[in-house]
């Protein structure tokens, strides 16, 4: 067997050039793939957390208003505002809750109130969030107050029609965001009086804190 005549070492060295150029261009190749998988990955992964993200942020589920830390009982004053003009048989108390210092912060909710006679003890009404003839039915918002600011809230009962076995003279009121009870001395008149009978005289009307007063106020026909 004849062998075959070997190439001219010209040739041998072209042969190993082309075949280095095949080589590096079979690993870019492989690199370029592989880098626009990579990009392929992140992307689609940037995609779905982006999607995720935004789903736990819709708007939805975000809180309704964000309030800013209000200070201690120290910090307000209770006060009985201007007398207000009430329906027959309707004892109504305007009350104004005002900041005496520091920054601005933000209430929201009912406060919590209990009425006293002169001696201290406790007058058992009942406390309604329902509204009456003079005090609206509507639910809560923020109330943004400001330092020498106030919100409102509005008090109302029937009058009693049997004899009264007591007077409110105190108010001693919780408030939400505030720590700490606050208190009023109530003066002589609105009559707030208390008659241990079933009716509508033991029940205590109760408006949410607002920036207005008129905007505790039921329309009145």
């Amino acid at each position: 067997m004849i062998a075959p005549p070997r190439p001219p070492q010209d040739d041998h060295e072209l042969l190993i050039k082309e075949a280095r150029a095949r080589q590096l261009q079979r690993r870019l190749v492989g690199a370029a793939g592989v880098a626009i998988a990579s990009a392929l990955g992140l992307g689609i992964f940037a995609l779905v957390t982006g999607g995720a993200d935004r789903a736990r942020t819709a708007p939805g589920d975000l809180p309704k208003f964000v309030a800013a830390p209000c200070s201690a009982a120290a910090g307000w004053r209770l006060s009985l505002d201007s007398l207000w003009s009430e329906p027959t048989g309707q004892h109504t108390a305007p009350i104004a809750l005002n900041r005496i210092g520091g920054s601005a912060c933000t209430l929201v909710g009912y406060p919590r109130i209990t009425l006293l006679d002169a001696h201290g003890d406790q007058l058992r009404f009942r406390y309604s969030h329902r509204g009456d003839l003079v005090v609206a039915a509507r639910p809560p918002h923020p109330v943004q107050v400001a330092d020498g600011g106030a919100a409102h809230f509005l008090l109302n009962k029937y009058r009693c029609d049997a004899r009264d076995t007591g007077i409110a003279r105190w108010l001693r009121a919780t408030v939400p965001g505030i720590r700490g009870q606050l208190v009023l001395r109530l003066p002589r008149y609105p009559i707030i009086d208390y008659c241990p009978v079933a009716g509508p005289s033991t029940t205590v009307a109760v408006s949410p804190l607002v920036a207005r007063l008129g905007q505790a106020t039921a329309k009145l026909p």
